[in-house]
């Protein structure tokens, strides 16, 4: 799994604008059809994205395992900024 620079900056975007404490991140996590995120902390066995040195985007490793051939995105339309996986490097 990748994560494009715009899709680091976005999600460190995020946990500035929440005040999120020294350590928190945000994590990928998958729900029935689909994957949510969620704020929680790294654990041991985690795939770590970092921007500029900081952790941004945790993965579990066997979720990062499933999605090795995607890489998570933005895609602006009009006045909004979703985060999207697409395949690909």
């Amino acid at each position: 799994m990748n994560i494009t620079q715009p899709a680091a900056d976005l999600l460190h975007g995020l946990l500035r604008r929440v005040r999120a404490p020294q350590g928190v991140v945000i994590r990928l996590v998958p729900q029935s059809a689909s994957l949510s995120l969620q704020t929680d902390i790294a654990r041991p066995d985690d795939w770590v994205f970092d921007r500029g040195g900081k952790p941004v985007l945790v993965v579990d490793r066997q979720v990062e395992a499933a999605f090795s051939d995607m890489t998570l995105d933005i895609r602006t339309t009009d006045d909004r900024v979703s985060l999207v996986l697409a395949s690909g490097p």
